[in-house]
């Protein structure tokens, strides 16, 4: 294992923003390739679609994303799980990182009152080890000051945070109007999501798991096989007031890299060109569903 400097005569320091939609606390130090972010709801609700943060993972409450960039963890898979950060002589495992190919970087959450990010204040030695081949020693200058004032900055939005927009509430109206108003639920037809990564939670209503108490009984987006899946985006409903749409027999949520969750579709013999039955994976990439390509 080779230890590398990552030091110079510098600082880190923590750049505090806001805007209608979002409070953010970045700490980093200048060229080094790490830093710690932490986001929160504005308390005026604004539009996601026309923040800053828009098209950044957005780290849940009371907790920070950790951010790493090429030549401190090498490209490579789309995860890792070989991370180890030493504070002073305490070595702690993190969480797997994964890669955003958005932003070009490593991306990892750790909660505020996780060990390793309640011992930072405190350090006087960071050594960021990479698998078993190399290590980096990181400056810790300013690291105390700066965690605390963003994690402030933060705190208090997460205290005072504004509801989010009850999602749950027009899923089921969207159902009722694709009923004539009277339905019945299935188990697996209105699902909590974390499909656009901003924080906030996205609702899937799948027809297909909702009966209609009618003659028809299947739901006016229905066809002979197939239903429409709609998915109520937290970044997206607010500015239409229409959920994002796919087609499909049923629909599930698989976990993707980055965490955040596709949406799988299921698909008829026609559409699947074959005997066998088949998935469609959807994932959300800023401004619409796409295909992902296995």
């Amino acid at each position: 294992m080779t230890l590398c400097s990552g030091a110079v005569a510098q600082s880190w320091q923590a750049d505090l923003s806001r805007d209608a939609a979002y409070l953010a606390g970045d700490v980093a130090y200048p060229g080094l390739g790490m830093r710690f972010t932490c986001h929160a709801r504005a308390p005026e609700h604004g539009n996601v679609i026309d923040s800053i943060w828009f098209e950044s993972t957005i780290a849940p409450p009371s907790q920070f994303l950790i951010g790493f960039s090429d030549p401190l963890v090498p490209l490579g898979p789309l995860y890792r799980d070989d991370l180890t950060l030493f504070v002073g002589q305490t070595g702690y495992r993190l969480p797997r990182v994964s890669w955003n190919e958005l932003n070009s970087g490593w991306e990892t959450l750790v909660g505020v009152s996780d060990r390793m990010f309640a011992a930072l204040p405190n350090a006087t030695r960071l050594v960021l080890q990479v698998g078993n081949t190399q290590a980096w020693e990181l400056p810790v200058n300013g690291l105390a000051t700066s965690l605390a004032q963003a994690q402030a900055h933060c705190t208090t939005a997460w205290q005072g945070a504004v509801p989010a927009p009850d999602l749950r509430r027009m899923a089921e109206r969207f159902a009722a109007s694709n009923c004539s108003d009277f339905f019945t639920l299935g188990p697996q037809a209105i699902r909590t999501a974390n499909i656009d990564g901003d924080g906030i939670p996205d609702i899937v209503l799948d027809y297909n798991a909702i009966t209609c108490d009618n003659d028809n009984k299947r739901p006016g987006v229905c066809g002979a096989s197939l239903c429409s899946v709609d998915i109520f985006l937290s970044r997206t409903f607010a500015k239409t007031g229409q959920p994002e749409q796919l087609l499909g027999m049923s629909a599930e949520l698989v976990p993707l890299s980055n965490g955040n969750q596709a949406v799988a579709t299921s698909g008829n013999l026609s559409i699947c060109q074959s005997t066998e039955p088949c998935a469609f994976y959807w994932y959300w990439d800023g401004h619409s569903f796409t295909q992902l390509q296995q």
